[in-house]
């Protein structure tokens, strides 16, 4: 569809073909294969709603509790390493909906979160992960992350 759009009663058709292929293009692959008989907007929508982002979605809450504690610092820089953490926390805490005692589970959360990243760095950060669960302090994740970066940085890191 490289020609200008055409007036008239060809107009809608090809305003329609053009909708239908920008959408095509701006999803992935491996989504396409899984969505190609829907035939409507609406229909596809909730398809891909029911796909990835139903709360209710095993699969999905599965999905991000695998890579939760599987992602690892490999090559990535800290701070790279950090947002991509960052991000499946965020998701996870979408997914898994908070009951009473809120303050106490988001506590909770905040400590499985700070120790799951702790527990995927490299052995050049064993230092920061001693100092910071022996402390006596309640870090956020955001602190552990500081902490560890003031480390990264500092000229007496092996």
């Amino acid at each position: 569809m490289t020609e200008n759009t055409p007036q008239g009663e060809k107009s809608k058709a090809w305003l329609r073909d053009d909708a239908v292929l920008q959408i095509w293009n701006s999803i992935e692959g491996e989504v396409l294969g899984l969505i190609n008989h829907c035939e409507a907007v609406k229909e596809l929508m909730e398809y891909l709603e029911f796909l990835y982002y139903g709360k209710k979605n095993i699969s999905m809450i599965y999905d991000v509790c695998k890579a939760f504690y599987r992602t690892k610092k490999h090559d990535k820089s800290l701070t790279a390493y950090f947002m991509d953490f960052k991000k499946i926390y965020e998701d996870l805490n979408k997914l898994m909906s908070f009951s009473s005692g809120i303050k106490v589970q988001q506590q909770q959360r905040e400590q499985m979160a700070f120790m799951s990243f702790l527990a995927r760095l490299p052995p050049e950060f064993e230092s920061s992960k001693s100092q910071i669960l022996t402390s006596s302090e309640e870090f956020s994740l955001a602190d552990v992350f500081s902490w560890v970066t003031r480390t990264e940085q500092s000229p007496t890191t092996v």
